[in-house]
């Protein structure tokens, strides 16, 4: 079949109908790329802790002591679906030896949440 047989008939050009053809896949994923990239925006995510110490401390006498601890109480999540944690601790010392302690504390509680709807409510 030449060009304009086909053009006659009321076809297309065989090269055009595959030009339109990816075209259309072409716009199918651009669809789906985005929808999808849509989506990914509705995430949350949170981290939370109480204590970290990273201490070097330098005696005048001696070498170098490393004192370290944590992080400690330590919780994290991601949403959706929307969540509330909490942590607790009842208590850290933290102390090093010639030195004493360096951290001392009672109870410590941490939360971390997210109200990041469900992805059915968008």
């Amino acid at each position: 079949m030449t060009l304009r047989s086909a053009q006659a008939a009321g076809g297309r050009p065989p090269h055009l109908a595959r030009v339109l053809s990816h075209a259309a896949v072409a716009a199918a994923l651009a669809l789906f790329t985005w929808t999808t990239a849509a989506r990914a925006q509705n995430q949350a995510g949170s981290s939370a802790f109480a204590e970290s110490v990273s201490l070097q401390v330098l005696p005048l006498l001696g070498s170098p002591v490393q004192v370290s601890s944590g992080p400690l109480p330590a919780v994290a999540g991601s949403a959706p679906p929307a969540y509330n944690l909490t942590g607790e601790l009842a208590s850290i010392r933290v102390a090093a030896p010639a030195l004493g302690t360096l951290l001392e504390t009672d109870l410590l509680t941490v939360d971390a949440a997210s109200t990041e709807p469900d992805a059915d409510q968008v």
